[in-house]
């Protein structure tokens, strides 16, 4: 596995010296009160709140949505696209469409901003795709492109320019896991200057891909960072961060830049946002202020993601002592239309039944994966949209209101909240867990005001998702 794990976990605890610690807070403090621009954050699901709280999040992007997001005292929200189980077509379309109006927002209100493509921290997703787009829609031809995968709350770490995931107290790299493995956004690289070189097909090579090193981070290198950053012939550069406080350096040099008149885009996993956005640490969310104590009908929990820590979590879920009512939900069916109706609705009925009895029901897909010999990555995505839409009926045909809703993966829980519920517009409460978010539905919606609540697939111990589940249903 390369280096040795004592080696690579030190990395991660790393503490700065307190002195240096104020400098860089005190200097990234500075410089966002001198920033003027905004954060638009474009999410390619809806688990990219995992670090954010009272930050507005919306489901569309056309030119009425975009000029409400760019009022003040906005500095920074969320575009929640979905991308991530669209065809390379649509979501091409999807970005285009998005920085088309993002600039012609910008214009009328005179306000500038910042993109970060908020993406996974192992790695799936349509890019260089989507960056690409973005870019070519903006005025600026010299934009330099940012990587920052780092994702502490999913304990996801790049060291030595290497992707790692922490599990079970190991760091393996992303390349060498299931995500790497993924049949539509799957991968062989860890090394994130070889990934960029496997993902452009070689139109970026690997010596054509800046680094900021730790070392330059905990040194407080300001003047070398800005030198990568400056330099031409790296029209990409890796930003490496086992800490939060990596970042902040990294910020530091970030908006010193921006004065200087660089531009950037940066495709990122969610702690860049928070980072750059200054937003706070807040408590995880008290289950009691995310429940309306007046609605006597059980929750509602659907669990849609089939990675491997999913799994794990709903069979701990099912050791519950909570009183739950588990229904499974056959999604083999889907390439047979009569049946899959048919099955849709016997999961209906039967949630329907427990939530109206006031007790919370978990309606999961069937966890064996079905080999549907279709190939290619395009025809995996249009498959597993066909599933999303089965499961996402299903959300809009119960029509007990539920006490709360807990969604686990990133597709499944976006078609719900656009489709099922009608969500435009949401505020992002906190966290429930570590990098999992909470959403208060907009005005509009389906149900307005309701807390909920976003898991994403990959994220959290196998005790996690019965915590969250069991503390909502005791209040």
């Amino acid at each position: 596995m390369g280096e040795d794990q004592d080696v690579l976990l030190s990395f991660l605890k790393y503490k700065y010296p307190k002195d240096e610690e104020e400098k860089v807070n005190s200097l990234l403090h500075q410089l966002l009160m001198e920033n003027d621009r905004l954060l638009a954050v474009i999410d390619d699901d809806p688990t990219g709140g995992q670090t954010v709280h009272d930050i507005n999040v919306y489901t569309g992007w056309n030119r009425e949505s975009l000029l409400k997001a760019f009022q003040p005292p906005q500095n920074m929200f969320y575009i929640m696209t979905n991308s991530r189980s669209m065809t390379g077509a649509r979501t091409a379309a999807v970005q285009r469409e998005i920085v088309e109006n993002l600039v012609w927002a910008s214009g009328v209100t005179g306000r500038r901003f910042e993109l970060i493509s908020r993406g996974d921290s192992t790695l799936r997703g349509h890019y260089p795709q989507e960056t690409q787009v973005l870019a070519a829609g903006l005025s600026q031809a010299d934009r330099k492109e940012l990587l920052i995968p780092y994702f502490h709350e999913g304990r996801r770490y790049t060291i030595n320019d290497i992707h790692y995931l922490l599990d079970e107290g190991r760091l393996i790299p992303v390349g060498e896991s299931e995500f790497g493995q993924d049949k539509a956004f799957g991968y062989k690289n860890s090394d994130l200057k070889k990934w960029i070189e496997e993902k452009t097909k070689g139109n970026v090579t690997a010596d054509q891909v800046g680094s900021i090193s730790l070392e330059m981070l905990r040194n407080l290198d300001f003047e070398g960072i800005n030198a990568v950053l400056s330099e031409r012939r790296y029209p990409k550069v890796i930003v490496n961060a086992a800490t939060d406080m990596d970042l902040k350096v990294f910020a530091v040099c970030y908006y010193q830049m921006l004065k200087k008149g660089m531009n950037f885009i940066a495709r990122t996993a969610s702690s860049w946002p928070k980072i750059a956005g200054g937003i706070s640490s807040v408590p995880l969310m008290e289950a009691g202020r995310l429940v309306e104590k007046s609605n006597l009908n059980g929750g509602l929990v659907i669990v849609g993601s089939h990675v491997k820590k999913t799994t794990e979590q709903l069979n701990t879920l099912m050791k519950s002592k909570a009183g739950l009512r588990f229904i499974e939900f056959n999604q083999h069916t889907a390439l047979e239309p009569a049946r899959l109706a048919q099955e849709a609705q016997r999961v209906v009925e039967a949630a329907e039944s427990a939530m109206a009895s006031g007790v919370t029901a978990v309606i999961y897909t069937k966890r064996e994966r079905l080999d549907w010999n279709k190939g290619g990555a395009e025809e995996e995505l249009a498959i597993t949209s066909r599933i999303a839409d089965s499961v996402t009926g299903i959300a809009a045909r119960i029509r007990v209101n539920p006490r709360f809703v807990v969604v686990k993966g990133g597709i499944t829980s976006s078609e719900i909240a656009v489709k099922a519920y009608r969500v435009t517009e949401a505020r992002i409460l906190g966290q429930a867990a570590e990098g999992v978010p909470v959403w208060r539905l907009g005005e509009g919606s389906r149900y307005p005001g309701m807390a909920y609540v976003i898991f994403p697939g990959n994220v959290g111990s196998n005790d996690t998702l019965r915590n969250v589940v069991e503390a909502l249903t005791d209040h």
